[in-house]
Order: structure tokens, then sequence, then C-alpha cells
């Protein structure tokens, strides 16, 4: 090779035999392997295995398939516990001596809850001392929320109180639930 070549171009010929072998790896099939960083790149971020970044707070898991990596997703987190409170609102309304909750309110807010599991912010089940199910989803950082009650005659409401805006919406059948109006509400209390 050139002298000039060589000073103009650090490392040309090393590059060029692992750019023949990555060639040569990709007609044989096989797994091609990993260049190391090094200053004939210049590279500014040292050898790392790619586990070390994260997604959000999901733990990856270079083995488990598909749904076992949607485990860790924030939302499936709060899923499970949406529904355990769900679950579970039997026990409250027997301690605080409430209405009872109709097995239909507690099919239709199941129902709600999965159609929701999109939504960032976790919600809140709970039983009212009116014998409905409160769905309280509250923004971690503003002063915002949004509350879906689902009665034991059938009907829901939603009220929102978003960006110091008051918003609400009323249904005369809680299976119409999520509508436009709650998507876009929760929506904008995750902007907020």
């Amino acid at each position: 090779m050139d002298q000039s070549l060589s000073n103009l171009a650090p490392g040309f010929q090393t590059f060029g035999r692992e750019r023949e072998a990555r060639r040569y790896n990709q007609t044989q099939r096989i797994s091609i392997t990993k260049q190391p960083g090094s200053d004939r790149y210049y590279s500014s971020l040292s050898d790392v295995p790619l586990s070390a970044y994260s997604l959000a707070d999901r733990q990856r898991d270079r083995w488990g398939s598909l749904q076992d990596t949607q485990a860790g997703t924030p939302h499936s987190v709060w899923i499970d516990a949406a529904l355990t409170e769900l679950n579970n609102i039997d026990d409250e309304v027997a301690e605080d001596a409430l209405p009872e909750i109709h097995l239909d309110t507690k099919d239709k807010a199941r129902k709600i809850i999965f159609a929701l599991t999109t939504q960032p912010i976790a919600p809140t089940v709970y039983p009212t001392g009116d014998g409905e199910i409160a769905l309280y989803f509250k923004s971690p950082i503003a002063t915002s929320s949004v509350l879906i009650l689902l009665g034991n005659d059938g009907q829901a409401a939603c009220f929102s109180y978003v960006n110091g805006k008051n918003r609400r919406a009323r249904y005369e059948d809680a299976s119409e639930l999520p509508d436009v109006f709650v998507m876009a509400q929760l929506r904008k209390l995750a902007d907020a």
C-alpha cells in the first residue's frame, strides 16, 4: 500500500479485512462477528453490550419470547394492579358498608381497563358510596385527573380536569366506553 494512503486512512487494511470477513459471513449465512470499538473507527463509545441500554424500566431478556418481553412494560404492570383492585372491590364494599357492585358492572370495568392498557398513567379502582366503580387516572406531575364512573344501572360518566379545564360526558350505556372523548382526555392527561 502506498505510504501516503496509509497516513490518510489509519487502519485501512484492518478495516478492509473486517469488511471482507463480514461479506464472507453473509454469503455463508452464519453470524457476523462483533467489531470491537476502537480509535480507528473514531467511535466516542467504548464496547458496551446492547443489553446495557434499557428501554424505560423494561427488563431485557435476550432469550425470552416476545410475550415474555412485554411482561415488564409499564402498562402491563399497572393492568395487573388495576385488575387486582377490581377483584378485591367486594372486600372494600364489605369493609366500608357500601352498596353492592353488580357482576355486570365489574365486567364493564374490566373491559374498559383492558381497552386502556396503552395508557401510560395507572388508574386507581375503587367503589363509591353510590354503588359505582371509579376508575381514577391522576397525573403524577400535574394537578390533572380523569375519573370514569360506572353505575349498577348500566350508565357511566367521565369527568376530566386537565390543564385547568373541566370537561364531562355522560353515557346511558357504559358499554360504549372507552369512546373518543375518554381517549382524548387520557391523551391530554398524559401530555399534561
